[in-house]
């Protein structure tokens, strides 16, 4: 669709034209559109919304994570606001970044397990072979906040326990780590990595 000239346009237009060139993969037209909606009015604070999630769908996380920064910086931030703004640093490998955003995320929702799952994840990735255990507080913060309903944030728990699993058996506290891979097999019965822990831990109980 042509774009019809600035003096006889609406905002609604604006959009219209956003949304058609966005569908047609002509994200440079749909950016320019949707900004336009904004040098109009500026109230119009979902479009950075849509704007952030266009990015962030379209996997270019740094265009994504700078939308989803502005429309906080304008508007009263919300917990998915800082949740996106998290998995797009995630992405880009910059995972201190991403755990400041998922501190905030902690903040406004405290109810929601994933913030934590997240920082877990973040903390994971800052110390690789978990020697200092800087994701052991969070995945133990996010255990019995996801346990509050376990069938809707199973894989939420399967992580935390499997991280703890792998953490208490690293630091030969083997009763905890038996533990903590107990619980993953009560959730997954067939996962084969508690299952392989568990054989080995207890192999290893028989061999005393």
């Amino acid at each position: 669709d042509k774009v019809p000239p600035t003096d006889k346009v609406f905002k609604s237009d604006y959009e219209y034209y956003a949304r058609s060139a966005e569908k047609a993969g002509d994200m440079a037209t749909a950016m320019g559109q949707y900004r336009k909606v904004l040098e109009q009015d500026s109230t119009q604070v979902y479009i950075y919304d849509l704007i952030a999630k266009s990015y962030f769908d379209n996997r270019d996380y740094a265009n994504a994570a700078k939308a989803y920064e502005e429309k906080v910086a304008k508007t009263k931030p919300t917990s998915q606001d800082y949740y996106y703004i998290g998995r797009c640093y995630y992405s880009l490998k910059d995972y201190k970044k991403a755990d400041n955003a998922f501190v905030k995320v902690v903040e406004l929702n405290p109810t929601w397990p994933s913030g934590l799952t997240w920082r877990g994840r973040c903390n994971e990735q800052l110390d690789p072979d978990s020697k200092l255990g800087l994701a052991l507080p969070f995945y133990q913060q996010m255990i019995p906040v996801a346990a509050a309903d376990p069938s809707k944030y199973k894989k939420d728990l399967i992580e935390g326990y499997l991280y703890l699993g792998y953490y208490y058996y690293s630091k030969e506290d083997y009763s905890s780590a038996k533990y903590n891979y107990g619980k993953v097999v009560e959730l997954d019965p067939s996962n084969k990595t508690a299952n392989d822990a568990l054989s080995a831990l207890n192999g290893a109980d028989g061999q005393k």
